[in-house]
């Protein structure tokens, strides 16, 4: 039969009272025992503001014009044929909606060994329409940035990647070395 008792850790300094937790043990003389109720050290309360807090906190921020960058990417991509690589890291949001009248820019930083990296902005509701997406190509190691005015307000996307259409031989595929900052003006 189970027993609920007090449970007291082992003190490895008997003079010290720091770093004692108690909570309650379930326990069975011949079996092993489980510790039950342990308290979760360190402030685990914060994950539960701060997540929704940041998660929040971007978007409203973006919104009420307190944050001008919506985010970063620094990669390497290859690619030709069938297969393509790519290996960095990413952070923020692509997907957002822009008010009529605002500037969207992408900052960008490339080394283009092969191909040419193309940087798209389109609205939603037109993304099977390769027409009405608004582009950049860099086709060359370069620094810039690609600036694009939102002609309408609605849900829009920016995305970025290699081809092979650019200044190098045919059949040499892409390889590109870039970082990228984006956001509102």
């Amino acid at each position: 039969m189970n027993k609920t008792t007090e449970w007291t850790p082992k003190r490895t300094n008997p003079e010290s009272e720091e770093g004692i937790e108690t909570g309650v043990l379930l326990s069975d003389r011949d079996e092993n025992t489980i510790k039950v109720g342990q308290r979760i050290n360190g402030p685990t309360w914060l994950l539960f503001i701060l997540v929704p807090l940041l998660l929040l906190g971007v978007p409203l921020g973006y919104q009420t014009g307190m944050f001008e960058t919506l985010g970063y990417e620094s990669k390497s991509i290859k690619g030709g044929g069938f297969t393509s690589t790519k290996s960095g890291m990413s952070l923020g949001v692509t997907t957002m909606y822009f008010f009529k009248g605002q500037t969207v820019f992408v900052d960008y930083d490339a080394e283009v060994k092969a191909g040419s990296l193309w940087i798209k902005f389109y609205n939603l509701t037109s993304m099977l329409d390769a027409d009405a997406w608004l582009r950049h190509k860099v086709e060359s190691t370069e620094k810039g940035s690609a600036i694009f005015e939102v002609e309408k307000s609605g849900w829009y996307r920016l995305d970025w990647d290699g081809t092979v259409l650019g200044k190098s031989p045919a059949g040499s595929g892409y390889d590109i070395d870039y970082t990228l900052t984006w956001g509102v003006r």
